[in-house]
């Protein structure tokens, strides 16, 4: 997706019914930003994607129980992942040759 095309369509997530910011979402690696949220009632979960605060790029997301189920107690993490690198490449499975695009950087809370 171009850069400039990103925070737009984050915007747009932002502003579905029923999510919610999340002030305290990290990613998986620690790093803390801006923070939405949705949670499925129907389900007993909730996802949070976590942006970086100055460009909003996207660095990762969680999902956990909202309510008791099968799956685990209310709390319990289901996932959580973090965007380190990204790049472009002109075909499924090719390696980028150049330097990353995009890195991952240490973030004050």
């Amino acid at each position: 997706m171009p850069p400039s095309t990103a925070p737009p369509l984050y915007r747009a997530a932002a502003a579905l019914p029923g999510v919610t910011e999340a002030p305290k979402a990290h990613d998986a690696i620690g790093r803390h930003g801006v923070g939405i949220a949705r949670e499925d009632t129907t389900y007993g979960t909730r996802t949070e994607w976590v942006f970086d605060r100055q460009d909003l790029t996207f660095l990762g997301s969680r999902s956990y129980l909202t309510k008791d189920t099968s799956y685990g107690k209310s709390g319990t993490l289901l996932s959580s992942n973090a965007v380190i690198e990204h790049a472009v490449v002109d075909k499924a499975g090719a390696e980028p040759t150049g330097p990353p695009r995009t890195t991952a950087r240490s973030q004050e809370s």
